[in-house]
C-alpha cells in the first residue's frame, strides 16, 4: 500500500454533506472508484469493467452492477455501453456558480446552487435506505431467492391437439365419408376420440369389412359407432351381400329346380 501522503482527487462537498446518507456502502465505494479513475487522472470519462470494480472493491459482480445502476438512477454518474459492450463511466458534475440568489448550505460560508438542491431532492425522493454493513443485502438478493417448495424438474404436460379428420383419412377412410361421419357425431355432440375410433376399426375387422366401409355405414345409418353384431347389412348401398346362413331353409334362390326335368315337362 502506498504511503498516505497528501496526493488527492476532488470529491464534491455535497456528497459528504448531504448525499452520503442516501447511498449504500457499495454505491459509495463504486462512486469513489469512478471519481478516482476519471477526475483522479484528469479525464472526463473512463472505460471500467465489472471485474475492475470487483477486484478493487472486493464486491461481487451483482453488487457492482446494482450499485452502478443505483448511482445512475440517483443522477451521480453517466453510464454508456459502447462497442463490444464496454462500459464508459463519467461523472455528473455539479457546478456551483456564485449568484446572489444562492442559499447558504450547512457548511459555513459555502453556498448551494439550484442544481445541487435538485439533486438532493431527487435522492430523497428515491426513498432508498442504507442497510446495516453487517449482513447487508442488496437488491439482487430479492431476485435470487426462490421458493423452496417448487420442484424444478416438474414440467407441465401439454397434450397435442387431436385431429379426428386426419385420423380418419390416415386410416384409409374416403374424404366424404369422413366428413359425413364427423357431422353425425357433431350433431349428437359426441366428438370422435382415438379410443372410439379404435373400437370401430376392431368391429369392422370382426365383420370382415374395411374401416372405410364401416365408417360409410355409420354415416348412412347416422350411427355414432359400429358393431359387427348389429344389422349393418340391411340397406347397405355398397352391394355387399350378407353371408348365407346354415339353416334348413337357406339357398332357395341359388338352387336349380329344373334339374332332372325333361323339356316336355316329364320326369
Amino acid at each position: 500500500m502506498s504511503s498516505l501522503i497528501a496526493n488527492t482527487f476532488q470529491v464534491p462537498n455535497i456528497l459528504v454533506d448531504e448525499l452520503i446518507a442516501e447511498l449504500t456502502g457499495n454505491e459509495l465505494k463504486c462512486y469513489l472508484f469512478i471519481v478516482r479513475k476519471t477526475r483522479g487522472w484528469n479525464k472526463e470519462s473512463d472505460t471500467i469493467s465489472v471485474s475492475q470494480f470487483c477486484d478493487a472493491l472486493k464486491i461481487s459482480n451483482r453488487s457492482a452492477i446494482d450499485s452502478c445502476r443505483g448511482l445512475v438512477e440517483k443522477g451521480l454518474i453517466i453510464q454508456k455501453i459502447e462497442y463490444r459492450k464496454s462500459t464508459i463511466f463519467s461523472l455528473s458534475d455539479i457546478k456551483k456558480p456564485c449568484k446572489p440568489d444562492e442559499k447558504t448550505s450547512p457548511v459555513a460560508g459555502e453556498k448551494t446552487s439550484p442544481q445541487e438542491e435538485t439533486l438532493v431532492k431527487k435522492l430523497h425522493q428515491h426513498g432508498e435506505k442504507t442497510s446495516p454493513v453487517a449482513g447487508e443485502k442488496t437488491s439482487h438478493t430479492k431476485d435470487t431467492i426462490k421458493p423452496t417448495n417448487i420442484n424444478p424438474n416438474t414440467k407441465s404436460i401439454v397434450a397435442p391437439k387431436f385431429d379426428a379428420m386426419k385420423m380418419l383419412l390416415d386410416a384409409g377412410v374416403e374424404n366424404q365419408f369422413a366428413i359425413d361421419f364427423l357431422q353425425v357425431r357433431k350433431d349428437a355432440k359426441k366428438s370422435l376420440t382415438q379410443t372410439a375410433f379404435n373400437r370401430i376399426v376392431n368391429e369392422a375387422a370382426l365383420a370382415q369389412i374395411s374401416t372405410n366401409e364401416a365408417v360409410k355405414i355409420c354415416a348412412e345409418k347416422t350411427w355414432l359407432s359400429f358393431n359387427h353384431s348389429w344389422n349393418w347389412q340391411d340397406g347397405v348401398s355398397s352391394g355387399k351381400c350378407a353371408k348365407p346362413s346354415n339353416g334348413l331353409h337357406s339357398g332357395f334362390k341359388e338352387r336349380d329346380y329344373t334339374a332332372g326335368i325333361n323339356p316336355d315337362g316329364s320326369f
